[in-house]
């Protein structure tokens, strides 16, 4: 079976290694947002708070 391997350097890339730990988080995030918005008729404003709290919700930072 293939393997890959992500080396990261700790003390200089810590974001880099939480950002590829988290990428499937991520990608569930995006998942249900498109769900979310299949219906959705708020406004940009609304729709940002309500990805800002998917993000906070799953313990996720969006900026570092």
């Amino acid at each position: 079976m293939p393997k890959g391997m992500l080396i990261f350097d700790r003390e200089t890339e810590e974001t880099e290694l939480r950002d590829a730990l988290n990428g499937s988080r991520w990608k569930y995030i995006l998942q249900d947002l498109e769900q979310s918005l299949k219906h959705y008729e708020g406004t940009p404003t609304q729709i940002r708070e309500m990805l800002n709290q998917m993000v906070i919700d799953d313990g996720l930072e969006l900026f570092d």
